[in-house]
């Protein structure tokens, strides 16, 4: 889970996403599909979302998702810097995009 650190995670982290990821069972999602995860997290970064660690947190599950799902559904929100704003200020705000 290196590759994390190209998304600015820092060791304590990626230590704490190991133990967390384990015990909920996606472990192996973030370990074996680096490309899946990272296509979805650059989704994110295009549209200006910095707190990614912050959305592996609320919802490990969304990343068993498509890069292609994940983009229709960001789509669908018609201001894409509204939709920024409002997830960087709270994770919560995913809700908007049926993504928590």
């Amino acid at each position: 889970m290196e590759y994390l650190k190209l998304y600015n995670f820092t060791d304590n982290q990626i230590d704490y996403l190991k133990k967390f990821l384990t015990e909920n069972g996606t472990i192996e999602n973030f370990e074996y599909n680096e490309k899946a995860i990272r296509d979805i997290l650059d989704l994110f970064q295009i549209l200006g979302i910095k707190n990614l660690y912050n959305i592996i947190v609320a919802n490990p599950f969304l990343f068993y998702d498509t890069k292609e799902s994940v983009k229709r559904r960001i789509d669908k929100y018609p201001n894409k810097k509204v939709l920024s704003f409002l997830i960087n200020l709270d994770i919560n705000n995913l809700k908007l995009i049926d993504m928590l």
